[in-house]
This record gives C-alpha cells, sequence and structure tokens, in this order.
C-alpha cells in the first residue's frame, strides 16, 4: 500500500473492540470483494449432512445429522455458513458459525469459528488440488495438546469430510461424513441454549448487562497527523447459546456492516473476539482482561499501511453494566501514540433476542 485510501482506513475498524466505524466521509473507492473467495462458491447453497463422531479415541462412533446454510454476506466480502449438528438419540443440537475471508496483504484464506459450546477459532484453510482443501489446528482436550486436521472434498453437489485428531499417539478418526446440496432450504435457527444445558462462564455473565441495542457517535482518525472525522451508527449487542457468546451487530452510513464475536478463554485466561467489516476489514483475535471494575481494555498488534501497528482499546461501563464510551489509542514504529477512536453509546432498547 502507498498512501491513505479508504480500504487502509477500513483496517482501523478491525484494531477498535465491539466497535465499527460507520460513517467514513473520504470520496474514495471502496475495496472490491476478493476473487480468491470464488474458490469456495461450490460450497454455498442449503444441504444436509450425515455421518459419524467419535467422541474421544476408544469411543464408540455416534451418528449425527446437520444442516447447514452458507452465503456470501458484507458485499461478498467474506463467507459465512450457518451449521446445526444434531447426534442421533441425544438431547439438544450443537451449533457453528464459520466466516471465510482472503487476506489480501499475505495472500491466504482465514476461518473464523464460534461454537455454541464457547469456543472461538482462527484457522488458515489450504487448497490440496481444485476439489480438496484443508484445515488444521491445536486446542487442548481433557488436559491434552491436540491435532485436528480437517479434509474437505467436493464432488458435483457433495461435500464429503473427515476430522482427524491426535495427542499424544496415532491419528485417529474424530469425524466423517457428506453433505448433500439441496434445491430450497430454511433459515436455520441458532437461537438454542447451550449443549446440554452447559452453564456459561462467570466471565460472560459479567457482561451479559451490556447486551442491547445502541446509538452511537464519536470521532476516528486514520493516522497521527490526520484529522479526526465524525461519524455515527447503530450497534447491537446479544448473547449467544446460553451466554457462552456475545455477538455484536453494527450498522451505519456508506451501507456499513460489522460482526463481531466474544468469548472467553479459560486456558489463557483472557477474553478473544475477532471482528469483520463489510469494507473488507478483519483481523486475527483481539484479547481483553478488566482494567478495573467498570473497564476493559483490549490490545492488538495489526499490520496498517504496510507498517505494524499495535492499540489497545478502552471500553468503558455505566453503573448498570451498560456500553457508555469507547477510547482507543494506537502507534506505529516510527510516530507518537494517537487517539484513533472515540465514541459514546446511548441505549435504545435492552436485552436483544438471544439465549
Amino acid at each position: 500500500m502507498t498512501g491513505p485510501t479508504l480500504e487502509e482506513a477500513s483496517m482501523i475498524t478491525r484494531i477498535v473492540c465491539l466497535v465499527a466505524l460507520v460513517a467514513l466521509a473520504l470520496p474514495a473507492q471502496l475495496p472490491s470483494p476478493p476473487k480468491q473467495l470464488e474458490k469456495f462458491d461450490a460450497t454455498l447453497g442449503h444441504w444436509t449432512g450425515e455421518g459419524t463422531v467419535v467422541m474421544q479415541k476408544g469411543m464408540p462412533e455416534m451418528k449425527w445429522t446437520s444442516r447447514t446454510h452458507a452465503r456470501k454476506i458484507m458485499g461478498g466480502h467474506f463467507i459465512r455458513d450457518d451449521t446445526r449438528i444434531d447426534l442421533v438419540g441425544m438431547p439438544g443440537s450443537l451449533c457453528f458459525i464459520n466466516f471465510i475471508a482472503y487476506d489480501t496483504h499475505l495472500g491466504r484464506f482465514i476461518q473464523y469459528t464460534i461454537g455454541s459450546h464457547g469456543q472461538l477459532g482462527v484457522n488458515e484453510i489450504d487448497w490440496i488440488d481444485d476439489q480438496t482443501f484443508e484445515t488444521v489446528h491445536t486446542s487442548m482436550e481433557m488436559g491434552k495438546r491436540t491435532v485436528e486436521r480437517w479434509i474437505h472434498k467436493i464432488s458435483d453437489d457433495k461435500v464429503s469430510y473427515t476430522g482427524q485428531s491426535a495427542d499424544t499417539g496415532a491419528w485417529w478418526t474424530h469425524v466423517k461424513g457428506t453433505n448433500v446440496r439441496q434445491k430450497q432450504g430454511k433459515t436455520i435457527n441458532l437461537d438454542i441454549a447451550a449443549f446440554m444445558d452447559a452453564p456459561a462462564p462467570e466471565e460472560m455473565k459479567k457482561l451479559s448487562a451490556m447486551n442491547g441495542h445502541y446509538d452511537m457517535a464519536g470521532k476516528w482518525a486514520m493516522a497521527p497527523e490526520s484529522p479526526m472525522q465524525d461519524f455515527d451508527g447503530t450497534e447491537k449487542i446479544r448473547s449467544l447459546w446460553g451466554g457462552h457468546v456475545q455477538e455484536t451487530v453494527a450498522a451505519g452510513s456508506n451501507d456499513y456492516q460489522g460482526y463481531g464475536a466474544l468469548v472467553w478463554n479459560a486456558r489463557d485466561k483472557t477474553y478473544r473476539r475477532f471482528h469483520l467489516s463489510s469494507f473488507g476489514g478483519f483481523h486475527g483475535v483481539t484479547e481483553a482482561s478488566w482494567a478495573g471494575e467498570d473497564e476493559l481494555s483490549f490490545t492488538q498488534s495489526a499490520i496498517f499501511m504496510g507498517q505494524r501497528m499495535i492499540s489497545r482499546s478502552n471500553l468503558k461501563l455505566d453503573d448498570q453494566g451498560r456500553l457508555h464510551s469507547v477510547n482507543a489509542y494506537a502507534m506505529m514504529p516510527m510516530g507518537k501514540p494517537f487517539n484513533s477512536f472515540k465514541a459514546k453509546y446511548t441505549l435504545k432498547a435492552a436485552k436483544l433476542g438471544g439465549n
């Protein structure tokens, strides 16, 4: 990148916690959706699936069925798929929301995943050939470091997939299944309780008072020497899946849309969050911790205008736990810290939907 464009301005949005920059006044061309996402066009649409899962190595297989709806969102900048899985003979359902993005700076596909038992994952997607792609990620399962490798193979109107796991021993098959395309389908209801009614972490319950529909207004700056620009918009915050995930949906002028999701990571004892914007902005995971009883501080490192940028965004709550204001500072290697974003929020309606 050689100069400050609206695309670069959108990168600031991914620095700010639980916030969207919504009224960019720059007379510039919005970034086009990445054509590379067309590689996933064969996965779009409505699907039904079935297969088996082995919860732990050595346990018997369990059968499952699923429904998936995949489509492009935010003007084609991202692909979103909603999946609901039912285990045969078991009460309750598992839900997942996946987003696929293409990082034009690094030239790679990124997948963001949130699930109904409170997980948040960010993984790279690698294409093996024109019909096959894979993801690999690590996690802690039952106190053991576990690696999972998922292979998806596209064939006509079917997608078959296998998930393999390994911890301290050999690989074993965790999941195998096949999705079949449907000509028509309904919107998948994701507003369900957590699987097996698992209680949400206390750290997530502490944020539940923040749920609601807000008007917001403030100022933002793209660089240390640039003047701050006015913006306004709306933001809706709600809990999903019994409070295990907090979802943020933002809207504003220039047809702006934003989506964010936040969870509590018990192992690292931190909140983790990602954010996507219709201007094409997205980033890795932002982490947050409490800086007092009523202030949550988010920190992040990102690439901006070809340089590494660090930021700190402080989210202030009022005496009822509602969102009151956000103030963000950023710094580049060769510059001083500058106020990149500040906004105040006004509650319009509390406790929006969700569960």
